[in-house]
């Protein structure tokens, strides 16, 4: 399908879930901006296109088969790219974007693969 002059290759597609109740309060972003603006600037800035969901969908999880269920209202982002370089950096912001949601971790999908992204570990002293 790559020899076709219809088609343009852009990349591989990742998804990313986040609560939506988050989106859009200031406590949760930097400099007065929301979670939601901060997205859509990294996005932007960096891959020139993305989709935002924003619907009833739902997302459950528990830490082991015996403990509480957690459910929570998500919004879905999509967003391709291309290149090794740009999964890394995509990585890094979505842990960035963890840590100030004060979330335990973000659901990714790349491909047929799915990860939780968790906040990074900073060093003693490192800001």
């Amino acid at each position: 399908m790559e020899q076709l002059d219809e088609l343009i290759y852009i990349g591989q597609v990742a998804v990313f879930y986040v609560p939506i109740q988050k989106l859009d309060d200031e406590q949760y972003g930097v400099d007065a901006r929301t979670p939601r603006v901060m997205f859509e600037r990294f996005l932007m800035d960096n891959y020139n296109a993305y989709t935002l969901e924003i619907s009833d969908t739902q997302g459950f999880w528990r830490e082991h088969q015996k403990s509480h269920i957690f459910e929570d209202k998500n919004a879905r982002y999509e967003v391709s790219f291309d290149g090794q370089e740009n999964v890394v950096h995509f990585v890094q912001f979505l842990s960035k974007m963890c840590s100030l949601m004060r979330e335990e971790a973000i659901y990714l999908t790349m491909g047929q693969k799915s990860w939780l992204v968790v906040p990074r570990k900073e060093k003693p002293n490192e800001i």
